[in-house]
């Protein structure tokens, strides 16, 4: 992509964030089943929290592909991964789905 895309205040934060939250949703996932229900609600809340910036992410990327032929390269791959490892659906379906149940999960778990 072009400097000014990574080079953006904003898109620097927003990786830093995703990695840190994907390092902890890493380390809280390896205990997952011996957590506590509170613990739970926070891996849940942290992954919603991931997914929340993917979807941003992945915005920006849109935007910038109409300026930016990196930025459209990386934007086909990603369509094209989805599309395959997802039988034909979007990245937007896919994470809007994996919201869905995770909301859900979360509401089982608050009804507990």
């Amino acid at each position: 992509m072009t400097d000014r895309f990574y080079e953006s205040e904003q898109v620097i934060d927003e990786i830093k964030d995703m990695e840190k939250l994907y390092t902890d949703l890493a380390r809280l996932s390896i205990k997952f089943a011996s957590l506590t229900d509170d613990d739970k609600r926070e891996h849940l809340e942290k992954t919603l929290m991931l997914i929340a910036k993917q979807k941003v992410f992945y915005a920006r990327i849109c935007l910038m592909s109409h300026e930016d032929e990196e930025a459209m390269a990386v934007k086909v791959k990603l369509d094209e991964m989805s599309r395959v490892y997802s039988k034909g659906r979007t990245i937007n379906d896919v994470l809007q789905e994996m919201e869905d149940k995770l909301r859900h999960f979360k509401s089982t778990l608050d009804n507990v």
